[in-house]
């Protein structure tokens, strides 16, 4: 019996054994297939180098390809502009969209304005941008700012307002100072102009009426004393000094009113002119002094420029008398220059008028022609550098103070070369009532300039302002061109025929 049990047990045994056999196994087959799934077949087992090495030649083969397309088509034609040849290879890798606007693209010819300088650079050198100078602008009068009607960036012409100051108390005293000059100058009138007619005869007139009075008096003490010698006691003692001293009143009354005569008729002393003539420019110093504060309670502009910095707002109160306090900083942006610092070793290579280059770092593919102004007559010991600056020729709105810049001096070049004339195409002007406009070239876009110009001859127009060297000029054609149209520019003679300027890089 036991032994029936005993047999029961193994077998139950084993088949708990077979069944979690059976599961492993299940197991092991399911993470096999999974493995397998995420095996590299022989060409995705390709290591990373070859795979770089690959992507690189299709890389190439595809640039390849696209240089003879454009040489296909445009052999014949000039050369592509290389904003046109980047527009091309950007539609390669564009989206659908982005690459049907840039074939609805028009191509047009264009025109880049060369450099008259050359490639001759002898020295480059890092700098800045700096005007020729700056002007810092402060309080003169005291007070509170009640208006400040520019902005930093502003544009301002000599004599516009920047801030004004509250100014009642100012006017006030300038109105009392201005009254008490018309007083002190009348007066002094009044005594330079003597007596009146009427005023001396007036003093006549008293003269001869003491005079009528003293005989009168004289007769009086006349009587009495007669009457006092014929007849004693018949006049007192006492009536006889009052009739005495009556007369001899009336007589210095005489006597006194004749003096005042003769004043009236001279006139007044000189010493009285010249106290008048000290009390009138005490009184003009007075107006002018209240004038000087009145007129810089409004602080305005001393030079025609732009506002680079502004450091006051309304409210805030100045105290010139107690702190120095600068308002704004302004600079003319149409006188520019570059100021480098030049190696002890290499002073002798530069001097004054030497032609150079101004290429900022901002915009790279901007040159601008400049010269040497001067050469600071001091060497910084610490360094063994000078300073020198460089006079910029035609700045525009892209050149900004404290800009970083490289400076290239150019050799076998003149001031003249210099100062050459930017000029352009007559068919890439664009004449809208009395402004002359161009088209430019901005990455692959048409941009509108307005431009002065100068003389013109059958092909070409003298630029004053407004371009420089370096920029494309497109020319618009029967067509024409619309502000931020996409073009493919193309350099081409606007006429072969016609002499080219000095230095055309057609």
């Amino acid at each position: 019996m036991a032994t029936s049990v005993k047999n029961k047990t193994s077998g139950r045994s084993a088949k708990r054994e077979t069944s979690a056999a059976g599961e492993r196994q299940s197991v092991t087959e399911a993470k096999s297939a999974q493995i397998a799934s995420l095996r590299l077949n022989d060409f995705e087992r390709v290591d990373g180098t070859f795979g770089r090495r690959l992507r690189l030649l299709l890389l190439l083969a595809i640039l390849g390809g696209l240089g003879y397309a454009v040489y296909a088509q445009y052999g014949d034609q000039g050369a592509i502009s290389v904003d046109a040849m980047r527009a091309r290879a950007s539609a390669i890798w564009n989206t659908p969209e982005q690459s049907s606007e840039i074939s609805d693209a028009t191509e047009v010819d264009s025109y880049r304005i060369p450099d008259p300088l050359g490639e001759d650079v002898f020295l480059s050198l890092a700098g800045f941008i700096l005007p020729e100078r700056e002007i810092r602008v402060g309080p003169r009068v005291p007070g509170t700012i009640v208006d400040v009607p520019v902005e930093q960036g502003t544009r301002v012409e000599k004599g516009d307002l920047l801030a004004k100051i509250e100014s009642t108390s100012f006017f006030a005293e300038l109105e009392q100072s201005r009254a008490m000059l018309a007083l002190a100058e009348a007066n002094l009138e009044e005594l330079q102009n003597g007596s009146r007619p009427e005023e001396i005869e007036e003093a006549r007139a008293a003269v001869d009426e003491a005079a009528a009075q003293l005989v009168l008096r004289k007769k009086e003490r006349d009587r009495i004393l007669r009457l006092r010698n014929v007849r004693n006691n018949v006049v007192s003692q006492s009536e006889f000094d009052v009739a005495e001293s009556e007369f001899k009143r009336t007589e210095a009354q005489v006597r006194s009113l004749t003096q005042k005569l003769k004043l009236v008729e001279k006139g007044p002393r000189p010493e009285k002119i010249a106290a008048a003539k000290a009390r009138v420019d005490e009184a003009r110093a007075r107006v002018t002094a209240a004038q000087y504060f009145h007129d810089n309670s409004s602080i305005v502009s001393p030079i025609d420029g732009t506002v680079l910095e502004k450091r006051t707002e309304v409210g805030e109160i100045m105290r010139p008398d107690v702190l120095l306090s600068e308002m704004f900083l302004l600079a003319d942006l149409t006188k520019l220059q570059a100021e480098v610092e030049v190696q002890e070793r290499d002073l002798h290579r530069v001097s004054i008028g030497n032609a150079c280059r101004i290429i900022p770092d901002a915009y790279p593919d901007r040159r601008y022609a400049g010269r040497i102004v001067k050469i600071k007559p001091q060497i910084n010991r610490q360094r063994a550098v000078a300073g020198v600056k460089v006079a910029i020729a035609g700045p525009d709105e892209f050149l900004l103070p404290n800009m970083n810049c490289r400076v290239e001096f150019l050799s076998e070049h003149s001031a003249e070369d210099v100062a050459s004339t930017v000029r352009v195409p007559v068919s890439a002007l664009i004449r809208e009532g009395e402004e002359s406009l161009v088209y430019t070239l901005e990455g692959t876009s048409a941009r509108r300039r307005r431009v002065e110009c100068g003389g013109t001859t059958d092909a070409w127009v003298e630029i004053q302002s407004g371009l420089a060297y370096g920029d494309v000029v497109l020319l618009p054609g029967e067509d024409g061109l619309h502000e931020g149209q996409q073009v493919f520019a193309r350099s081409a003679s606007p006429d072969a025929s016609a002499p080219q300027p000095d230095g055309a890089n057609q």
